[in-house]
């Protein structure tokens, strides 16, 4: 760790933040942030180095593969979307047979046992609806879920792909690759969807 000026700085485009009038020309492999002449004259002396055009193709990669592996996982969360509208919709048309059986049966035993089958109706029509209902907080919830990881990972993934083709030197801080490995490694696991258990 280097005492005084924070390894983390913040860059603005090619110039340093700590000597604005020099241009940033290399990376520190050691403290792994981009540097000027100034800076390692100052607090970045003897540490191993390299160009900063150097530096930032050989991170491209690696947070391209990350870029990539965030996308894939990005399609099975879509794919596990879809299934839940699709299984939101067949709740319906479920719901609705089940109905139209109920009123049907009904109708055609309402002369004999009016009294008795109405209640039965009510009863089995409310539990319908019940557990309808039920089945679609069960999809909602699995739907926000996966919406608030499909938000964070995609922000991660917009962010790091934004910064790397805009040529700006944030991706290459340690700070940006760990954010972006600890997002996408995190829903790594989480993309491992399980179907949606209904009634």
């Amino acid at each position: 760790t280097v005492s005084g000026e924070t390894t983390e700085q913040p860059q603005s485009g090619d110039s340093c933040s700590f000597h604005p009038s020099n241009e940033l020309q290399l990376y520190c492999k050691q403290c792994q942030v981009p540097l000027c002449l100034g800076c390692v004259d100052k607090n970045h002396e003897g540490h191993p180095n390299m160009s900063l055009k150097k530096a930032t193709e050989e991170r491209k990669s690696a947070v391209q593969a990350l870029i990539t592996e965030g996308r894939n996982i990005l399609e099975t969360y879509s794919s596990f979307l879809h299934g839940l509208t699709k299984k939101d919709k067949n709740l319906d048309e479920q719901k609705q047979q089940r109905d139209n059986s109920i009123i049907q049966a009904y109708n055609q035993t309402k002369d004999f046992l009016l009294q008795n089958l109405t209640e039965r109706k009510d009863k089995l029509l409310s539990e319908s609806a019940q557990n309808c209902r039920l089945d679609k907080e069960i999809i909602q919830t699995e739907r926000d879920r996966v919406l608030t990881d499909v938000g964070e990972l995609s922000a991660a993934c917009d962010r790091a792909e934004q910064e790397m083709e805009l040529g700006l030197v944030e991706f290459l801080t340690l700070r940006q690759r760990i954010v972006l490995t600890e997002v996408v490694g995190k829903h790594r696991e989480k993309a491992a969807l399980t179907p949606v258990q209904t009634q």
